[in-house]
């Protein structure tokens, strides 16, 4: 399908467009992530300085493509695309067409990349495809708290030339928690009647439990709410639901590949497979088998202008089986897990790992917590940053050091309480931060 470009834009052709994305089989949506990717793959060895190179060993695929070749090409890693970007750059597209831009640096170091206009308009269309699916139209109030102050300035600025009238969109930064920011935005969700409410997953936690604790009740509940950029675990989602009366759904996605899956009213995150392939690898770079955990792998079919393919985008996760069915009756396929990166699990002495999925249970339990981060700075500690009502009595620090020695056998911690706690310089707040990885991350 060939995307709308911009100065053809408006609200009616963009319906048509997500309504011929929105009606796919699985065949064609195969058909169609086979079809872009030959066309990825020899415009990228045909055009990208970079990729000539990269894949000049690696025949150019046939009409008929073959996953098992494929898998042959090598992995590009983000140390690679931080010293090869502008090589990597199609030598078709014009050069007035890149936007630059870079990863928040959450891992410690930023890395740039170009997107396009025409990219960036194929990933909204990927979004909102998803979003019909849950009743929700192109144009409807959106309101999205995000990142620092400078970004959401950018952003405001880039989607008023990309969409025009066309988004009905309001963006706030969120870089700072405080507690009258919250009890701003909560009333600005009453002024502003978003239909869609976008943030960071503890943002959303945050404002969820200033409502339950000001026995405050919402006059307008958003038809959803999506838990973007971090993920969100049960405890978390029942949290925020009881709190707007609204679904909470999740998406997965980063800053230079977009969001490339999707949550259903079914549970299901579901892959935009005919612009994403995504695969999942061992140590030994090897397919990893349904549900069972590696590194993800993934080629973006958006963006021809800055290719990424096979590229190894840090995080780890699952995919469930290629028959999979779910109850939503989508045929995409369904990611089972993202259990974040390296420098997102605490590694313990007896080499164990402990996910952020964790701590959610195990805090839920004192109510006086409001907000949290673990942060690993030794082998054997760990710094516990929290954000409460008030210090926590004795009881409640008796029951947090039965449970981490349980859980956390010979690992030492502090606990400090913090008024605002720390986030990354997107304005993103990782529950768990490895400092030990993150030192050994180029």
């Amino acid at each position: 399908m060939r995307i709308a470009r911009s100065r053809s834009l408006s609200p009616l052709r963009l319906e048509r467009e997500i309504d011929a994305m929105s009606h796919a089989s699985r065949a064609s949506l195969e058909t169609r992530q086979q079809r872009n990717l030959v066309r990825l793959l020899t415009e990228a060895r045909t055009y990208s300085p970079f990729y000539r190179k990269w894949l000049a060993e690696y025949p150019l695929p046939r009409d008929e493509f073959d996953f098992e070749e494929f898998r042959t090409l090598p992995i590009l890693t983000r140390e690679m695309v931080r010293h090869e970007h502008e090589r990597m750059k199609s030598e078709k597209a014009s050069p007035d067409a890149f936007h630059a831009s870079a990863t928040g640096g959450s891992t410690g170091t930023p890395m740039p990349f170009y997107t396009t206009t025409e990219a960036d308009l194929t990933r909204t269309l990927i979004r909102q495809r998803m979003e019909s699916l849950l009743g929700i139209r192109l144009g409807e109030r959106r309101l999205k708290l995000w990142g620092s102050e400078f970004e959401v300035t950018s952003m405001q600025n880039f989607a008023s030339k990309l969409m025009g009238r066309a988004i009905n969109q309001r963006i706030l930064p969120a870089f700072e928690l405080t507690e009258q920011n919250l009890l701003e935005w909560l009333d600005l969700i009453e002024q502003f009647r978003p239909q869609v409410f976008e943030a960071y997953t503890d943002t959303l936690v945050l404002l969820a439990r200033v409502l339950t604790r000001e026995s405050r009740t919402l006059n307008h509940h958003p038809a959803a709410i999506i838990a973007a950029a971090e993920g969100i675990n049960d405890v978390n989602r029942n949290i925020v639901q009881q709190a707007f009366g609204a679904p909470v759904l999740s998406r997965y996605g980063t800053r230079e590949l977009g969001n490339l899956a999707h949550e259903c009213l079914s549970g299901g995150m579901h892959i935009a497979e005919d612009f994403y392939l995504v695969e999942v690898l061992d140590g030994n770079d090897r397919p990893c088998t349904p549900g069972q955990e590696g590194r993800l792998i993934i080629t973006d079919l958006t963006n021809r202008a800055f290719p990424l393919i096979r590229y190894e985008v840090g995080d780890m996760g699952s995919l469930a089986h290629a028959d999979h069915q779910c109850a939503c009756g989508q045929p995409f396929r369904c990611i089972l897990q993202i259990t974040g990166r390296a420098g997102d699990q605490l590694e313990l002495l007896d080499g164990r790992r402990i996910t952020p999925g964790f701590f959610p249970h195990l805090l839920k339990e004192v109510a006086c917590i409001e907000q949290y981060k673990i942060i690993q700075d030794k082998p054997d500690h760990v710094r516990i940053l929290l954000r409460s009502e008030r210090e926590l009595n004795d009881s409640e620090q008796s029951f947090l050091a039965r449970q981490l020695e349980r859980h956390m056998p010979g690992m030492q911690y502090t606990i400090e309480r913090h008024e605002v706690l720390p986030v990354s310089p997107s304005g993103k707040h990782r529950v768990v931060e490895n400092l030990l990885v993150a030192r050994e991350t180029p």
